[in-house]
């Protein structure tokens, strides 16, 4: 169960109908989504990832992926995703819950929203409903 998916923060308008349509932020829901997080992620991240780690965190932490669209009243397997976070959250050092953010990509041609600030927002929000203690990233593949 995901947390408020509305924009909490007054200062992003990342909901407000857009040139491109309203922006919708939603939870992981279907394997057809699949293909347009690995194209969301190759398009911008430095390390190619196979199927296999993309399933490893989405399939372990649905609830921690979320998904940005511009097109609310398409049907799932239609949708054109513009945004994408993947995260997970497990037991660290026996005794910390800690949050990764694994991968965030958000498509060039809606930069500049605060779609990737929300995105962060939120994939923090619901680790905190989660139990999470600390939450970290990693940048350029070091932790």
């Amino acid at each position: 169960m995901m947390v408020d998916h509305r924009v909490t923060d007054s200062s992003a308008k990342a909901n407000a109908p857009s040139d491109e349509g309203e922006i919708v932020y939603v939870p992981y829901a279907s394997e057809f989504q699949m293909p347009d997080i690995m194209r969301l992620m190759k398009a911008d991240l430095s390390e190619p990832y196979s199927i296999y780690t993309y399933r490893y965190f989405i399939h372990n932490w649905p609830e921690l992926c979320i998904m940005v669209n511009n097109s609310p009243r398409m049907k799932l397997h239609e949708l054109k995703y513009v945004g994408a976070i993947v995260c997970k959250l497990e037991l660290h050092n026996y005794n910390v819950r800690r949050g990764y953010i694994a991968m965030l990509a958000v498509d060039k041609n809606y930069r500049k929203k605060k779609i990737g600030s929300t995105l962060v927002k939120k994939s923090i929000q619901q680790m905190v409903a989660n139990g999470c203690d600390q939450v970290c990233v990693v940048v350029g593949g070091y932790l």
